[in-house]
């Protein structure tokens, strides 16, 4: 199994919202939370991911959006070439790309 998906959506929600993935209290688990008094008391995902040996920790977690979230802004600056073409936007249908340049966001 992988984290990957997990990773990508968390990235995107960290993004569409500006927020840090390492801020305090940006991305926690139930375990996390409970410890907080804000979620149920479950040791999800910690318990599957040490269950399937897999390796991994919120912690570890929290670092690979962060990282998948560079690397996209990396991706997107080599989009940019020629004027008005500084930072692009991929459309949410998927169908093709935005010049940021010429939008405001509301």
């Amino acid at each position: 199994p992988s984290t990957e998906p997990a990773v990508e959506l968390f990235a995107i929600l960290c993004r569409m919202y500006e927020l840090d993935p390492m801020g305090e209290g940006v991305i926690l688990s139930h375990k996390e939370g409970h410890a907080r008094g804000i979620a149920t008391n479950h040791g999800d995902p910690e318990h599957l991911w040490n269950g399937l040996h897999m390796g991994y920790t919120m912690d570890g977690f929290r670092k690979a959006v962060k990282n998948f979230m560079r690397k996209k802004e990396k991706e997107e600056e080599k989009e940019a070439d020629g004027q008005g073409a500084s930072r692009w936007g991929k459309l949410k249908s998927g169908t093709g790309w935005i010049s940021m340049d010429y939008v405001l966001r509301v």
